[in-house]
């Protein structure tokens, strides 16, 4: 197993107040509750041949950043409860950041397929716009998810259950997403899908 990458991820310990937000007179079209965090995960990185056609990445740099302009709270709603709720989506996303950084750190491939396509892959997967990604599918279950989730705060129970969730994994360094993916109660796995899955 590659050694885990001890360079830092901008933007990654931010925490949010409600003057980060842009304030509206009520939820833009299409939305129902009081408050959306819009976070972008960039990257880059730098590659270098190998011989006989293999390649290995060489730089990666990873951060995370908080769209003031996209992220929104309805004008006397700025709750402490409800901001609380929206910094834990902001470290979801850095949580996937870290991710991204670890899978792309000291990658290599034997040239059967390109470098760019790789690690295209890998972040389409892991932090895509498609609501397929994983990072995507963890913030639906964290607001969505038919017994576990908080329905964007308004579940006080299941906030307090994520808010601890969240937090271990955002504290361990080699904390992932997909520890939030599979994160319910007894039941809830069973209801979503039918079928049922070791612990």
């Amino acid at each position: 197993m590659a050694p885990k990458p001890k360079v830092g991820i901008p933007g990654f310990g931010r925490r949010l107040s409600w003057k980060d937000y842009t304030p509206a007179d009520q939820p833009p079209a299409g939305y129902s509750f009081d408050a959306g965090t819009h976070t972008d995960v960039r990257y880059r990185y730098q590659w270098r041949p190998l011989e006989k056609g293999g390649w290995k990445i060489k730089h990666v740099l990873v951060s995370v950043e908080f769209s003031h302009k996209k992220s929104w709270i309805v004008k006397g709603r700025q709750a402490e409860e409800l901001l609380r709720h929206e910094q834990l989506h902001y470290m979801i996303s850095s949580i996937g950041a870290r991710q991204l950084l670890h899978a792309l750190s000291d990658l290599s491939g034997d040239g059967s397929q390109s470098a760019d396509f790789t690690c295209n892959e890998i972040v389409a997967k892991m932090i895509g716009d498609d609501h397929d990604s994983l990072l995507s599918q963890v913030q639906d279950r964290y607001d969505e998810a038919f017994l576990t989730g908080t329905q964007h705060s308004q579940n006080k129970h299941q906030q307090i259950l994520w808010d601890h969730e969240i937090t271990k994994v955002h504290g361990d360094p080699n904390g992932k997403l997909e520890k939030l993916y599979y994160f319910m109660v007894p039941g809830d796995y069973e209801v979503l899908t039918g079928s049922t899955r070791d612990a």
